[in-house]
């Protein structure tokens, strides 16, 4: 039995604890400089696990991995008596164009990802609020969403149930190492023994390495995730559409908004915001008395490989193993299982 150490209890880190736990090999602990799981890019995710948003079609590998993914959050959802999600109706998205719309929908075909064409008919019925029905949409009907930094929480609490020690409020300083092999984690208060530490810490994966370690190509990816406060009737699907990429959030009478986001201005989030809601009142004119609840940004990580996944060993020193995807809510249960059987 080996200590195992994840660093970052994020969506990532914390569907690794919990894996790790069940599966009772190792001796497990996850630790955070925050507060509890979840509160980092995590909490400040869209949540939409699809493979039918965007424009461009993803590589086969890419879109076999995210398949990989939804798959796993079935198993997970099963194992927490179906506290993470509750299946729904879905999702629809179009483009800007029928044209367009009917070649995303047959990229998305030839790679093997399951989606129904829908006319207006078809999309007025599935979303009988929304005014400005478009001529063709995508269906994905087993696609899911949940509250990401909720998700992790509720993951690391499981992984703590099944013998894990969750450690929050603890800020890793640097990874101990003797021999060319991890030994610990260093932080402010002590030094934690392991023989094996999982970096799970996102963009911040880099500032941990130790001396002598090629760090890995991660880039960083701007979000938007912006809440909307309305009433009145809507749709319970996922929307995604010219302008607008919108879902009922949990709370009563509250929206989520994804968004790309560049300046860097909280006075220009603050314009983005108020942009996206122009748009969700052109869609739903039933719904009253709207006003922006939130709006944040997170640095979502990029790792430069063909599937967005990163869950392999850090060359030069025995033990280290590195974890992160993008999108990293979509890529946990697979980053976790390979992380998984390289332990094993």
């Amino acid at each position: 039995m080996a200590r195992v150490a994840i660093v970052g209890a994020g969506i990532v880190g914390a569907v690794l604890a919990h894996r790790l736990a069940r599966e009772g090999r190792h001796e497990i602990t996850l630790i955070d400089a925050a507060m509890s799981a979840g509160q980092g890019v995590s909490g400040r995710s869209f949540g939409w696990l699809t493979q039918i948003a965007g424009r461009r079609a993803r590589s086969p590998e890419a879109a076999a991995v995210r398949a990989e993914g939804r798959a796993g959050y079935d198993v997970l959802n099963d194992a927490l008596d179906g506290k993470l999600f509750v299946s729904g109706e879905g999702a629809i998205a179009w483009q800007e164009s029928e044209s367009e719309t009917a070649a995303m929908i047959a990229e998305r075909r030839a790679l093997g990802i399951e989606v129904e064409a829908l006319d207006a008919a078809d999309i007025a019925r599935l979303a009988p609020h929304l005014d400005e029905v478009p001529p063709l949409a995508a269906h994905a009907p087993r696609d899911i969403f949940l509250r990401p930094g909720l998700a992790a929480a509720r993951l690391a609490q499981d992984a703590g149930d099944h013998g894990a020690s969750l450690l929050y409020g603890h800020s890793v300083l640097w990874i101990e190492t003797a021999n060319g092999r991890v030994t610990g984690l260093r932080t402010a208060e002590t030094v934690l023994p392991a023989e094996v530490v999982v970096l799970a810490t996102g963009t911040g994966i880099a500032r941990l390495l130790p001396g002598g370690v090629t760090a890995p190509e991660i880039g960083s990816s701007p979000s938007a995730l912006i809440t909307l406060y309305a009433e009145g009737p809507a749709p319970t699907l996922a929307l995604s559409g010219p302008g607008l990429e919108i879902r009922k959030d949990r709370r009563a009478d509250h929206f989520l908004v994804a968004a790309t986001w560049r300046p860097e201005s909280e006075r220009e989030l603050d314009a983005l915001a108020a942009e996206k809601m122009a748009v969700a009142q052109r869609w739903f004119p039933d719904l009253r008395n709207w006003r922006i609840a939130s709006a944040g940004i997170a640095a979502r990580p990029m790792p430069r490989t063909a599937s967005g996944c990163l869950a392999e060993p850090a060359g030069g020193i025995e033990g280290l193993y590195l974890a992160c995807g993008h999108p990293g809510v979509a890529l946990a249960p697979v980053i976790a299982e390979r992380i998984a059987g390289l332990l094993d």
